[in-house]
């Protein structure tokens, strides 16, 4: 939806989207830029280290590897059940799918998908910076940035996240 309507910007014939897991990349094909987001978060230390190796491999000379990675110094807060986006009664995420992907869910309806995602994801935390960029290092990219980004309120918490948004190239 966000390509068809032109939101963000993004136009179909300027890029293509590819659908697959990350870990089978075609070793053939070469690209500018590889994004992910938050996507360390789902992957074991062994398969961190292969979607390095992929990365190295699929970009151009140049090419730039954009990440937004969670640490979690502490590790991961424990899971509990809360209303949609910690709200119960705000109607925001709804009007929100029904605006930018015509599905009409009620908030019920949301939490349950919420709760059923979350319950079923095996998750990695990574407790520091270097755990996220370690592996794109040892695979030949150069971190160019680390911007770490955060809301007060999480980072003043007994157990802090930070997210950090990282610029890898290849040399």
């Amino acid at each position: 939806p966000y390509i068809d309507s032109g939101v963000f910007g993004l136009r179909g014939d300027q890029f293509d989207l590819v659908h697959g897991s990350v870990l089978d990349l075609d070793q053939q094909s070469r690209v500018d830029l590889i994004f992910a987001d938050v996507l360390s978060l789902y992957l074991s230390p062994e398969d961190l280290n292969r979607l390095a190796i992929k990365v190295d491999q699929r970009l151009n000379s140049g090419g730039l590897y954009i990440t937004r990675d969670l640490v979690e110094p502490n590790g991961p807060p424990l899971y509990r059940k809360s209303g949609v986006s910690g709200q119960v009664d705000n109607c925001e995420l709804q009007n929100f799918i029904l605006k930018n992907f015509e599905i009409n869910m009620t908030l019920a309806e949301i939490q349950n998908k919420q709760d059923n995602l979350w319950s079923g994801n095996c998750a990695f935390s990574r407790a520091s910076l270097d755990e996220c960029t370690t592996p794109f290092l040892k695979a030949g990219l150069q971190l160019r940035q680390s911007i770490p980004i955060t809301s007060q309120p999480l980072y003043e918490t007994e157990n802090p996240r930070v997210f950090y948004v990282n610029v890898f190239e290849k040399e």
